[in-house]
């Protein structure tokens, strides 16, 4: 394998990242025994790291050193990110405050808002594009003069910088190095090694060259190692590269366990839950069926975290502060409440909360009153949940939540309320309950208390506001403050290109390097001239700059272990990528895909739990009771193991409420209306009268009226006039279509029958006709009310999508009644229609008479018969205990709520697609 090196070939056109000439340099390799030295000498030597993860490392490595050397204990050498150290000094300097970040925030987003000559409709997005464009123009020293030219953008962000700096005497962001470097009190360590800065501002070299004017020695550390071995793969798509990677890691890992593996993504931002999902599925594949955060860090640490509010705690937390502002309840409310397993009490009453979610879905109860949730609550057994609600109501109307009060103040309501639902520790003495959070859980609590505690500085700056406006903060505050569980022990690091600057792994990956992303592209700031930018060499101000940053970090990388892979995918979002420049003349290895191996017998640490089960059909037994109608064979047809589980199993997926009324519940409304009428008026001929006599429109209001008392649940005025004008014109069509019919009486309507099938095994469905009518040609029709699209093509065929007309059809036949027609009603606004079979023409409006085609029953006498066979088939099927997966065609599953159990999906993937 070719060795990686600055001459290999020509075109790449590498930039080392130079040493600034006022620093010397020191081998990565001596920065131990440097440190060690100045604790023998009780010198001040403090080592500078870009970021926290190469202060974890350099850290973890110092003490591995003291370890090795048989020493148990020693003095923590001074290891610190730049921006904690910066602090430090600024803390011992006694400059006077240095205002928060949200402070600054605040404080810049209040003078845009207020700016009369600026129409701003976010003021908070802009503020921090202006505050990081008036840091750049301090950190790179670039006159004020550039922003006087005649842009508004310019002008703008010149007329906010120093509104800004005359609304505070405190110190700001940009100020502090200029602060630092002028300070005569503060501490001048005797050495500093400066660790992984591939760019310095000009105001950090400023002030360090400050400091190395006071006495300090300033050091560069630089790389010593052998350049890595290089290996390229190109791969079809993002996906495959990354298990492909993973599967590679795997098969290290399973011959040497103790392997430090560095994983770089670039764009790791936007493809972070990709990463972790992938890296679950292939590395630990138990942990992500169980979704165990807090022991994901044994096997890989990702470095990117995630909004504080999208934590799960974090939103249970946010739920119940809400509740103070609400007086009704919605679907994501009221599911929240019952269902988030941080709600107190729900271990011990999860299976009654989750009957109750369960049954105001199904009533449809899209929104409810607190109070009316509090009476649902009583009407079953949740004592803990009963008395928590309660209590959060009692609050509720004694805190005074009215006028406008500091947000310290507000802290310490929503404290309050959160201690009342005892979400913090999650004890209740009185309960007897103690319930230990989970180290990534505990993580959760102590982020929002820090959280909290920010927010409770920035009274000066956020005024006086109400406690919605409050909950607001909070909720903004929670999605900028970054969750980053403790890293575990893993011996898999995964983190973006520039967080892997001197840190050293025994192999490394580095994903994404294709020529669209890297180099990346120039990005220069909105705000600031980008002449100015381009002269002063700010970040990403032009391509040539991105590229000599870009080279600065691939000569990095080639440091990074003795072998290095680099992937890239060759499409990347439906487009054809190449290999990055950086790459160009080096051999690149296609690779085919292969399938996914997550549940291959090679896994790291630990064996996903495993069962094997004879896959046998399991027959109804004679204790087992079944109940349903048709929708039995309906399931059996279109997937055996759909039937199964919703018949046998009894699983059943959660409703979903609507606003309005469903279309369950719209079909109901529809048959009950029809009920009502025929039950009334008999025959057509009533029909035609009420027609005549204008009085139809007024008969079917009543009727609809009457529909109502059908549905269960509370709908206000305003839905059920929606839905009462939908259906009266609905029906309205309807029956005059019906008045095109021949003369006809309503024999049955809405009758119950008992279809008796199966040829092995008895199977009994109850069926409900909706109507049976008889003509005066003494034709017997049955008519089955659909409001969607129904086809009589679906009743055919070994498989019926629909078996409803063939069912009805031989419940009639066996009961010794004749059948001269079986039909759906098609119910829908401007598409009336009778669809079904008739064994004459012209039995009903537009339905010819049955005629057989090849393999189906050739006349009208040989349907039943043909019927009789495919339903019995079916049932016997179903009382056998047939489950297989086989799903009829792909609308099948489009429309299954159990595609998580049978998890098709992973089983065939070509078929899921």
């Amino acid at each position: 394998m070719p060795k990686a090196s600055m001459d290999d070939n020509k075109q790449l056109s590498f930039f080392p990242n130079e040493t600034p000439a006022q620093f010397l340099s020191i081998d990565a390799s001596q920065i131990f025994n440097h440190l060690q030295a100045a604790n023998t000498t009780k010198k001040n030597v403090v080592l500078l790291t870009s970021n926290q993860r190469l202060s974890r490392f350099r850290l973890h490595g110092y003490e591995q050193m003291q370890l090795a050397a048989g020493k148990a204990a020693w003095l923590t050498p001074n290891i610190l990110p730049w921006s904690a150290w910066l602090q430090q000094q600024w803390l011992a300097s006694d400059l006077g405050v240095w205002l928060h970040p949200e402070q600054e925030n605040l404080l810049w987003q209040h003078v845009i808002a207020e700016d009369e000559q600026t129409l701003v409709l976010n003021s908070k997005a802009l503020s921090k594009q202006a505050k990081d464009a008036w840091k750049i123009l301090a950190d790179y020293f670039i006159p004020l003069s550039c922003l006087d030219r005649p842009s508004e953008e310019f002008q703008a962000l010149a007329r906010w910088g120093k509104t800004v700096g005359k609304a505070t005497t405190h110190t700001l962001q940009h100020q502090v190095l200029a602060k630092l470097t002028k300070a005569s009190q503060q501490p001048i360590p005797d050495t500093i090694l400066l660790d992984g800065f591939d760019v310095l501002s000009p105001a950090q070299e400023a002030y360090l060259l400050f400091l190395q004017q006071q006495g300090s020695q300033i050091l560069q550390v630089v790389a010593d190692q052998t350049p890595a071995t290089l290996s390229i793969s190109a791969y079809a798509d993002e996906e495959s590269e990354l298990r492909q990677v993973c599967q590679h890691i795997r098969k290290l890992l399973s011959e040497s366990p103790e392997l430090r593996i560095g994983v770089l993504v670039l764009e790791l931002e936007q493809k972070a839950n990709l990463v972790s999902r992938i890296f679950s599925e292939e590395l630990a594949p138990h942990l992500s069926l169980s979704m165990d955060l807090d022991k994901q860090g044994d096997y890989f640490n990702l470095s990117l975290g995630a909004p504080l509010a999208k934590q799960s705690m974090v939103q249970t937390a946010f739920a119940i502060l809400s509740l103070s502002l609400k007086q009704t309840l919605n679907v994501e409310d009221y599911h929240q409440l019952l269902l988030s397993p941080y709600m107190f009490g729900y271990a011990q009453e999860k299976n009654t909360r989750a009957a109750i979610d369960a049954k105001l879905r199904k009533d449809n109860i899209e929104q409810i009153t607190t109070l009316r949730f509090a009476q649902v609550l009583a009407q079953h057994p949740v004592p803990l949940l009963q008395q928590q609600f309660a209590l959060i109501l009692e609050l509720q109307h004694g805190e005074n939540f009215a006028g406008k009060q500091p947000i310290s103040h507000w802290v310490m309501v929503a404290d309050k309320l959160l201690k009342a639902w005892s979400w913090y520790e999650q004890n209740h003495e009185e309960a007897e309950i103690t319930i230990t959070l989970t180290a990534n859980e505990a993580a959760q609590v102590q982020n929002w208390r820090d959280m909290m505690l920010q927010l409770t500085n920035l009274d000066d700056y956020s005024g006086w506001i109400t406690w919605s406006q409050a909950v607001t903060r909070m909720q903004e505050q929670a999605f900028e403050h970054i969750f980053r569980p403790a890293p575990g022990h893993a011996n898999i690091q995964i983190m973006g290109l520039l967080e892997s600057r001197n840190l050293r792994f025994d192999i490394a990956f580095a994903l994404g390097l294709d020529d669209m992303a890297w180099p990346p592209a120039a990005k220069p700031h909105p705000l600031i001239p980008v002449q100015e930018q381009v002269k002063f060499q700010t970040p990403h101000a032009s391509s040539e700059r991105e590229w000599m940053f870009a080279s600065s970090v691939w000569e990095n990388m080639q440091f990074l272990a003795p072998h290095l892979f680099v992937s890239f995918a060759s499409n990347k979002d439906k487009q054809e990528v190449q290999a990055s420049p950086f790459l160009w003349g080096q051999p690149i290895q296609k690779e085919t895909n292969t399938a996914s191996s997550r549940y291959a017998n090679t896994q790291i640490n630990h064996q996903a739990p495993t069962s094997t089960y004879l896959d046998t059909a399991i027959p109804i037994q004679s204790s087992e009771k079944i109940r349903g109608g048709t929708g039995i064979l309906t399931s059996q047809s279109a997937c055996a193991f759909q039937a199964f589980a919703q018949f046998r199993l009894g699983l059943n997926n959660l409703e979903k409420p609507s606003l309005g009324l469903n279309h369950r519940e719209q079909g109901i409304l529809l048959h009950a209306a029809l009920e009502s009428f025929w039950k009334m008026h008999k025959n057509q001929q009533n029909l035609s009268k009420l027609h005549h006599d204008n009085l139809l429109g007024d008969e079917i209001k009543t009727h609809i009226h009457q529909a109502w008392l059908s549905l269960n649940g509370a709908f206000s005025h305003s839905i059920k006039s929606l839905e009462s004008n939908r259906l009266q014109s609905l029906l309205q069509q309807w029956f005059e279509f019906e008045l095109s019919r021949n003369p006809f009486d309503v024999v049955e309507n809405e009758q119950w029958a008992i279809l008796n099938l199966g040829l092995r095994q008895s199977l009994s469905l109850h069926l409900k006709l909706d109507r049976v009518d008889m003509d005066k040609a003494g034709n017997r029709i049955i008519i089955d009310y659909k409001t969607g699209q129904p086809k009589a093509s679906q009743s055919m065929g070994e498989r019926p999508e629909s078996p409803q007309l063939p069912a009805y059809f031989i419940a009639e036949e066996n009961l010794g009644k004749q059948v001269d027609a079986v039909t759906f009603a098609k119910i829908r606004n401007q598409d009336i229609a009778f669809e079904g079979f008739a064994q004459e023409n012209d039995v009903l409006p537009k339905l010819k008479a049955y005629q057989g085609k090849k393999d189906l029953p050739q006349d009208w006498s040989e349907l039943g018969t043909y019927w009789k066979d495919v339903l019995n088939e079916l049932a016997d099927s179903f009382c056998e205990g047939h489950a297989d997966i086989a799903p009829k065609n792909k609308q099948t599953c489009n429309y299954c709520d159990f595609s998580g159990l049978c998890r098709i999906s992973a089983s065939s993937p070509k078929d899921s697609k």
